[in-house]
């Protein structure tokens, strides 16, 4: 067995304070001197990417290992992060200590638990890698399994997290032994499995076993994902994972007996001795867990701190899971700290060759061979210039990334002038937004709308977003303006065609001129020139205001408009509004007003 030496100096999180009135709990805060010192190890920047789950610089064994229970069954558990707070986590029925971690989004939100904790992810008896020993045994018996696995790494107080069915199990286990257990979170829990008067809202005995019946027909195809995460329903890579799961899991017919084992469990009466500060989650619209589970379990619990999040997730891995994870942090540390590593501010630049395919079909193979060597080395010399990083390449394409947006705009200018001499034009676009960090690798929004502005643009061309523009106002570079299109899968307006010369409306993407400009005898020319601006009819507004002394607060018949406040919404074309600025400032058209660049896009009259 894995033993870890027990650690001294450890407390209960919580104190009950004492006094005439109703008794509460402190927040789950670590005493006052620990928790300044372990949250200052917590919030230690990480130097490079670290393996998955070590957030030390000393490696975590995370190896599956087997905690002995008292009738000899072996409990499967893993240790994947070594953090200041032991926490013990088990996702229900449904687990498995290695498939878990098969599936991105489960091992990003274990990883960034682990940051704060020591993660330990336990198989219940008879589930995943965990045995069922002398057989499935009642909820009071079963306890002695969490304390088993508490007992295996050296947990002398440990909080406890629980995912739906779980969470009966770890409730009884913190009623009965309060001494070992710090904290308790309970993620869409329950107190019950089947209704009864005053827990109507769960299943029947006889809805229970129509949906065993059709649960069983589908076992270990995944096709319970759109019930469990909507949003990620038709996600085929994330079915074949939870059908992989529900296989190695266990087999249909197990799956049935736990679930009728596990019918009459009910733990409402532990619930108003529990001691221990308890943080109970719930997202709002859930179409899986009924939320009044949470509901009553945090109306029942002593000084539970309740959070209902948004979202129709019942998996806690989708969604908006750092919303989440803050909860849990905050809960067990005392505060949120910034994340580290994550995601990041930067300017994505891509590249691509033109006509690639055609130029290799007529170069041969060996020649285009010889070409791309040179336009990669060319590239590579220009990123390192500029300070760059190249994240990788796809193809003939380059993903690169720079801290500052001026430094990515000029390295593209000189990428496009490298490989001229090679006979050769590459398109760039770049966008400036967060980026999520994985490893080595970039990835979020903000490398696709990247990839989608380097498709609008032409050969030798550079296309820069609103945000990189947005970045570089006030230096040398020059932007030509484009109209507005939309981006595949990308929300917003994006460029279409050239549209003249100006300053850009929000978000639109302009082209980078500057390389041609500063090559003698080389001028931009405009397509065509802007559509006259037509006046947008007006748009009526309103907006509640508060009644004033004696207008009818206590008056059923007031009529809700009339605390409205009307607003009359002109939206007037840029340029019209320029020149009436012009006119009444005595500046003829106003178009070399000092003015002009901060005049809004719109106006309010009344």
């Amino acid at each position: 067995m894995h033993h870890r030496p027990a650690r001294a100096g450890r407390r209960r999180a919580a104190v009950r304070r004492r006094g005439d009135g109703p008794s509460r709990l402190r927040s789950a805060r670590l005493p006052a001197r620990e928790a300044l010192v372990r949250r200052d190890r917590a919030l230690q920047p990480r130097r490079g990417p670290a393996p998955l789950m070590a957030t030390t610089a000393r490696p975590t064994d995370t190896a599956v290992r087997y905690a002995r229970s008292a009738d000899d069954a072996a409990i499967a558990y893993r240790i994947l992060s070594d953090g200041p707070i032991d926490l013990v986590f088990n996702t229900g029925i449904i687990s498995h200590v290695e498939v878990l971690l098969e599936e991105p989004g489960v091992a990003r939100m274990l990883e960034r638990i682990g940051e704060f904790t020591r993660l330990i992810v336990m198989d219940r008896r008879g589930t995943g890698l965990s045995d069922v020993g002398g057989g499935l045994v009642e909820l009071e018996d079963e306890v002695a399994d969490v304390m088993a696995v508490l007992d295996a790494v050296g947990s002398e107080h440990a909080a406890l997290m629980a995912y739906t069915s779980s969470g009966p199990l770890f409730i009884k286990a913190t009623a009965m032994h309060p001494e070992r257990i710090r904290a308790l979170i309970l993620y869409a829990g329950m107190a019950r499995l089947t209704a009864v008067p005053g827990y109507e809202w769960t299943h029947t005995i006889e809805e229970r076993e129509a949906a065993l019946e059709q649960l069983s027909a589908n076992w270990g195809s995944g096709s319970n994902l759109d019930r469990i995460a909507p949003s990620r329903e038709g996600d085929l890579a994330m079915q074949a994972w939870l059908a992989r799961l529900e296989r190695l899991c266990m087999s249909p017919t197990a799956h049935e007996r736990i679930w009728r084992h596990m019918a009459d469990v009910d733990v409402r009466e532990d619930l108003p001795s529990l001691s221990v500060p308890t943080l109970v989650m719930h997202r709002s619209d859930d179409t899986f867990m009924d939320i009044r589970h949470s509901r009553y379990l945090a109306e029942h619990i002593p000084n539970a701190r309740y959070v209902e999040l948004a979202g129709e997730d019942s998996l806690l891995s989708t969604g908006d899971t750092e919303s989440i994870i803050g909860s849990i942090e905050e809960f067990l540390t005392g505060g949120r700290r910034r994340m580290t590593g994550q995601r990041r501010l930067l300017t994505v630049l891509f590249t691509d060759i033109v006509d690639s395919t055609a130029r290799a079909a007529s170069f041969g193979d060996a020649r285009w061979r010889d070409h791309l060597r040179a336009h990669d080395t060319a590239l590579r010399r220009e990123i390192e210039r500029f300070g760059g990083r190249e994240v990788k390449t796809i193809g003939d394409s380059f993903l690169v990334t720079f801290d500052a947006p001026s430094h990515g705009l000029r390295c593209a200018q000189a990428m496009v002038a490298a490989v001229e001499h090679l006979g050769l034009q590459i398109r760039c676009g770049l966008h400036t937004g967060e980026c999520e960090i994985m490893g080595d690798d970039v990835g979020g929004m903000a490398v696709h709308i990247a990839s989608r502005v380097a498709g609008l643009a032409r050969p030798g061309e550079v296309l820069a977003s609103g945000t990189a523009f947005g970045s570089v106002v006030g230096s040398d570079l020059q932007f030509d303006w484009r109209a507005t299109q939309e981006l595949k899968g990308v929300p917003g307006q994006w460029p279409e065609q050239p549209a003249g010369n100006g300053r850009p409306e929000p978000g639109v993407v302009g082209r980078l001129g500057a390389v041609a400009d500063r090559r003698e005898g080389v001028k931009h020319e405009v397509a065509h020139q802007p559509p006259e601006p037509q006046r947008d009819r007006p748009r009526r507004l309103e907006l509640p205001r508060k009644p004033r002394v004696g207008e009818g607060g206590d008056d059923g018949d007031c009529a809700e408009r009339e605390n409205a406040l009307e607003l009359e919404i002109h939206f007037h074309p840029y340029d019209q509004v320029v020149n009436e600025m012009g006119d009444r400032r005595g500046g003829g058209d106003g178009k070399d007003d000092p003015l002009r660049s901060h005049l809004p896009r719109n106006r309010l009259s009344r």
